[in-house]
């Protein structure tokens, strides 16, 4: 991972979470132990509106932490109730926070979105497990 990216996870690992919000991640804590106790796929999918900022963040933050925290058989997917471009400020944001994204094509239309592929510098293994990820979203 980049160096970057290591220090903005060192910052989010210090924030505090509410018992009221621990309370309402439970059953998503609870699906997730169970699944890696059996080890068994962890299948994600973060929905918002349009699919175009929160959704997006919430995908590769999902994956991304599970790399950290060497959780090697989760995948994250987003979606949304309708289809619209991915909203250029999630990649600034993204690339802020220590990300490199290179796009892939020069159009933002809906199916385009899928064509955005977060480049970690991750072990073999990690990159194996990222790479079969984006394959089904993107395919």
């Amino acid at each position: 991972m980049f160096i970057e990216l290591k220090e903005t996870i060192k910052i989010i690992e210090k924030i505090s979470i509410s018992d009221e919000r621990k309370e309402t991640l439970q059953p998503l804590i609870d699906y997730i132990v169970k699944k890696v106790s059996e080890k068994a796929s962890v299948r994600l999918n973060f929905i918002c509106t349009h699919n175009s900022r929160r959704s997006h963040l919430a995908q590769i933050w999902a994956q991304t932490m599970a790399f950290h925290f060497n959780i090697n058989n989760v995948f994250s997917y987003s979606g949304g109730t309708e289809a619209t471009a991915m909203f250029s400020k999630v990649a600034e944001t993204l690339m802020n926070q220590g990300f490199q994204i290179q796009k892939l094509k020069n159009s933002m239309t809906p199916n385009s979105i899928r064509c955005f592929l977060m480049l970690l510098k991750c072990k073999l293994k990690e990159l194996k497990n990222l790479m079969v990820g984006l394959q089904k979203i993107m395919f």
